[in-house]
């Protein structure tokens, strides 16, 4: 399979909502699209996925990848290997902007999240991020309790 993108077929609401959020109105990464496309982009990551898949009986459990893939950026940043490290956060960011809803929960949540926004010490990783997970990581410091 390749990371070709497909058309969504949400409604015009729902494109009207991605698109004032940054997200790409007319497309959508799937999960296996988002997997090739961060293989093929990063293949540095090959041994994470063929780990994950061999550990998983080839299924994709992708909070748990991107989890894996949030750990490999931070060894990346922490040996000040840029290249691999900007080739793996540009595909995490297409994940959150142009990802269906699993992939961008995923990124979201256990890589942007779970990276600990809050902590002091993760600032300078973070300061690497492209636009869209920096963006990601500010509304969730300023969500709160009722917030749509």
């Amino acid at each position: 399979m390749t990371a070709a993108r497909r058309c969504s077929s949400a409604s015009p609401i729902a494109l009207a909502s991605r698109a004032k959020s940054g997200h790409s109105a007319l497309v959508t990464i799937t999960v296996p699209e988002f997997v090739d496309l961060l293989t093929q982009s990063c293949p540095e990551t090959l041994p994470i996925v063929a780990e994950h898949l061999t550990d998983n009986d080839n299924e994709v459990l992708l909070h748990i990848l991107i989890a894996d893939v949030r750990r490999f950026s931070i060894e990346r940043f922490e040996d000040h290997d840029t290249a691999v490290l900007r080739r793996c956060l540009d595909v995490v960011a297409r994940g959150l902007t142009d990802g269906d809803e699993h992939v961008e929960n995923a990124v979201a949540v256990s890589f942007v999240e779970d990276t600990g926004w809050w902590e002091p010490l993760m600032q300078p990783f973070m300061a690497t991020w492209p636009a869209p997970l920096r963006d990601e990581a500010e509304r969730q410091r300023k969500w709160r309790p009722g917030d749509a």
